[in-house]
């Protein structure tokens, strides 16, 4: 029994510790911040990929069927949907900052 109450206290103080490896209390405020930044490091970077490589493959099929019209003009339709999928991420992330910095704002 005592052995158990040892590895207790001893865990208790570990996690209050000075700061180097204990559990830390964070605001809502840094929470929403990381969460933003968070997202913003792996939204932007992985969007700006998926146009790019959408752009370059209908690229490439629109020069491959240069002299087929209508295979063309089918590669050709691609580029309006990437056009709108672009414009759907930037204004999902846009609607997701201003819905977070409100939240921030209200919460002072």
């Amino acid at each position: 029994m005592s052995v158990m109450m040892l590895t207790g206290l001893a865990n208790a103080a570990w996690a209050a510790g000075t700061g180097t490896g204990g559990i830390t209390t964070q605001t809502a405020d840094q929470l929403s911040s990381k969460i933003v930044a968070w997202a913003n490091s792996i939204i932007q970077p992985l969007g700006a990929a998926i146009i790019f490589i959408s752009i370059a493959f209908a690229a490439i099929k629109i020069i491959i069927t240069a002299n087929k019209p209508e295979e063309r003009a089918k590669a050709m339709s691609a580029l309006p949907y990437i056009l709108i999928g672009g414009v759907g991420l930037g204004a999902i992330m846009l609607f997701a900052g201003f819905v977070i910095g409100s939240g921030q704002e209200l919460a002072k």
